[in-house]
């Protein structure tokens, strides 16, 4: 998660670079070039997950998933190397996706949240019907949190924490999965998680979850 990258001091810079490979990529959506510092003002370390989530999209000027709204949100939370949120909003037959990638930077000791691409109005390639077509079969509305992350936190050197917030017509839900791409071979929601992360990535033609392939591999039977 994004706290253990503080904690631990690293610093992912390089992934300022790929800026314009993701905008070929994802010609449709509108890219905002300039990088955006936001200061950690925050105690991150000790709150709950729900309360951290709260404060990070207060940087990035998120609303609040909290208030009653009578539309369905999804925010969805990649964190790795790289982060980043993914927000889909539905209210009646309006549609909008939108994508924001960042990561950590250390300034004169100070700890800072650093924006590197922000993709806005995102077209789906299939549409917005057969997408939430998708959403119910993959039951992301209704998914409980993955069951390895229940008793195995800190077994795996995993690549990357998914977290989901949930609006339902104002019905607030939260969960996550540790690592679906290691966890699918043994735990089927992070298989289904796995497999709607994979299609999501198509659906908007950015890569925001990109397992290393090479770790994680079929085991032998």
């Amino acid at each position: 998660m994004f706290r253990f990258l503080f904690a631990t001091g690293v610093i992912t810079l390089s992934v300022i670079s790929c800026r314009s490979d993701e905008a070929k990529k994802n010609k449709n959506s509108i890219v905002f070039e300039q990088s955006t510092l936001r200061k950690v003002d925050f105690n991150y370390k000790i709150i709950p997950d729900a309360v951290f989530l709260y404060n990070f999209g207060r940087l990035l000027e998120l609303p609040p998933l909290s208030k009653k709204y009578d539309n369905i949100n999804i925010r969805i939370w990649i964190w790795g190397d790289t982060g980043y949120v993914i927000n889909i909003n539905r209210k009646a037959s309006k549609f909008d996706c939108s994508i924001i990638k960042f990561t950590e930077k250390i300034v004169d000791s100070s700890e800072y949240l650093l924006i590197v691409n922000e993709f806005k109005k995102i077209n789906l390639k299939s549409g917005w019907t057969i997408f939430f077509k998708y959403i119910d079969k993959f039951k992301i509305l209704a998914l409980e949190g993955g069951k390895p992350l229940e008793y195995q936190t800190g077994f795996l050197s995993h690549s990357a924490t998914v977290q989901f917030e949930i609006n339902n017509k104002g019905s607030y839900r939260f969960y996550e999965y540790l690592e679906p791409s290691f966890y699918r071979y043994v735990d089927s929601a992070s298989l289904t998680v796995f497999n709607f992360l994979n299609y999501l990535n198509f659906e908007t033609g950015i890569q925001t979850y990109s397992p290393d392939d090479s770790l994680f591999q079929t085991p032998r039977k």
